[in-house]
């Protein structure tokens, strides 16, 4: 009995030394920009709920630390200034892009960049959403999730500075 007691107790130990195990794997940490709206009818009020859609989402998924910004002068189709606010949120992706409703219709353009000074910079992913009515957008946000986690977790690796 003494033995099988040591032998779990240095099971246990062995995985707390492992990197990553005793707190949790890290995940990447991605920064959600607002989304540009093109929209005659209340952009504000469209900007908020696709935000809102959005972060619900990838918090259910969980697959990532999230930081968003609700400044909706943040709101950039520019891959450029996305890079630069992803990187000052220290982040190693960001999300960024458009929404545009024109009459039934909606069309979602989005974009998931690396941060990563080193290699590729701001290597970039086009995700589209687009859909006939815009009560299709919403289900659709889920396929969103799963894309960016696509290509933000297969590229990812914590860089020597991570905690």
């Amino acid at each position: 009995m003494a033995g099988t007691a040591l032998s779990m107790l240095c099971l246990v130990l062995a995985c707390l030394s492992l990197p990553g195990l005793a707190e949790g794997q890290e995940k990447p940490r991605i920064l959600l920009l607002p989304v540009v709206v093109h929209s005659a009818e209340s952009p504000g009020y469209l900007r908020r709920g696709l935000s809102d859609m959005m972060m619900a989402r990838f918090q259910q998924a969980g697959q990532f630390d999230l930081i968003e910004i609700e400044d909706p002068a943040m709101a950039t189709t520019s891959l450029d200034e996305a890079v630069e606010a992803g990187r000052n949120a220290g982040a190693d992706f960001v999300l960024f892009g458009s929404f545009t409703r024109f009459g039934e219709g909606a069309s979602l353009d989005m974009h998931a960049a690396t941060t990563s000074s080193s290699g590729e910079e701001g290597e970039l992913r086009e995700i589209f959403v687009h859909s006939g009515q815009i009560g299709e957008v919403i289900p659709d946000l889920d396929d969103l999730v799963g894309k960016v986690a696509r290509f933000a977790i297969e590229d990812f690796s914590p860089g020597p500075d991570a905690s």
